[in-house]
Parts: C-alpha cells; sequence; structure tokens
C-alpha cells in the first residue's frame, strides 16, 4: 500500500515529546504521596478493617513517589514514521465513513509514552490501543 504523500488526519494529538509528572497518589489532597509511617498506618487500618491481605492492598495502591522533572522526548525516525501512517490511516478511514455517517462526531487519536490520563481513568502503553467513549 502506498500511503507516503496522502492526505493525513488532523485528528491526531501527539503527547509524546513529554512525560513525568506526579500526582496526589491515588488518596485525596495526596494523603500518601510521601509514604513512609503515614501510609503504613492507612494501609494496616484499611486490610484490618476490611480483612484483607496488606500486601493486597500496596500493591493496588497508587502511591507517588513524589515530583518528578518533567523530561522532553524527542521521537525517533521510526517513530515520526509510523505516527505520519497511523495519521494517513485515520485519515481513510474517516474519509470513508464521512458519507456514510454524516453526523458522527470523530474521535481524536492520542499518541502517548508510558502512561496518560483518558476519561476512563489511567491509561498505559501496556494495554495497547483502546477506546474511551468519555474521551
Amino acid at each position: 500500500m502506498k500511503w507516503t504523500g496522502r492526505r493525513e488526519s488532523s485528528n491526531v494529538d501527539d503527547q509524546r515529546g513529554s512525560s513525568g509528572g506526579g500526582g496526589g497518589g491515588g488518596f485525596p489532597g495526596g494523603l500518601l504521596s510521601k509514604g513512609g509511617l503515614g501510609t503504613i498506618v492507612v494501609v494496616l487500618l484499611i486490610s484490618w478493617l476490611t480483612g484483607t491481605n496488606p500486601l493486597t492492598l500496596l500493591q493496588q495502591t497508587n502511591i507517588d513517589s513524589g515530583p518528578t522533572q518533567s523530561v522532553t522526548l524527542a521521537p525517533s525516525p521510526e517513530e515520526e514514521e509510523l505516527s505520519h501512517f497511523v495519521a494517513v490511516v485515520l485519515a481513510s478511514t474517516v474519509d470513508g465513513l464521512q458519507a456514510q455517517l454524516p453526523g458522527y462526531r470523530f474521535p481524536v487519536l492520542e499518541l502517548f509514552r508510558d502512561q496518560t490520563q483518558s476519561g476512563c481513568g489511567s491509561a498505559t502503553s501496556a494495554s495497547g490501543p483502546f477506546y474511551c467513549s468519555a474521551d
């Protein structure tokens, strides 16, 4: 399939250029963001109240290790070529569906590294392509 030189969709949001940042750790106000004794006490209290293994709670808790520095990562030439390919495929799909679905609002394709926030919560690159209706 010859795809170079064809129209690319403008519905591509490329978020691969930046990474980093830490949030509040999954608890209100960043209660567990520092870790340490407070984290242990809260996890033990919750496990005692619910009758669950504290190790299970620790594995499920998104504990932030503190603020991280934002880093800019330039896409490799291979990544650039793949992002252009994806934009051409998306444009071709939209062109094919536009006549059949005149009122349909086409989604925006987001490219990201590692993880991003979607309308359905945190999304990692390990999950692969997915659709979130809240986005």
